[in-house]
């Protein structure tokens, strides 16, 4: 089941289907790591969002978001003490006219 899950973990929340909201359920039951791994990429996608309307709440949020990462206990995510001053950086990605550079994030559970 988890192999067919996949498509319900890459789409955004709000365009997931009734049968791969029932898969994230399913997930969430069986493998707490990957839901709570999934729910940290989407938390990452929200600030980014919010930097499109504000930097300074992106900027909180961020912080909040790093926070949460470093509690998260999953095994293949270290958070440095040291990364939210340098994160900052990332809310500015693209919002310039001369860049148009699109930011992505990658993400891997161990």
């Amino acid at each position: 089941m988890l192999k067919n899950a996949r498509w319900a973990l890459w789409k955004n929340p709000e365009h997931l289907t009734e049968r791969q909201r029932e898969q994230l359920a399913w997930i969430a039951k069986t493998n707490p790591a990957l839901h709570r791994a999934w729910a940290l990429e989407e938390g990452l996608r929200t600030v980014f969002a919010i930097a499109k309307r504000s930097p300074i709440e992106a900027a909180e949020a961020l912080d909040r978001w790093i926070s949460w990462a470093r509690r998260c206990r999953l095994a293949g995510l270290a958070m440095n003490r040291a990364a939210p001053p340098a994160a900052r950086g990332w809310l500015t990605c693209g919002q310039s006219s001369a860049n148009r550079i699109p930011c992505r994030v990658a993400s891997r559970v161990t």
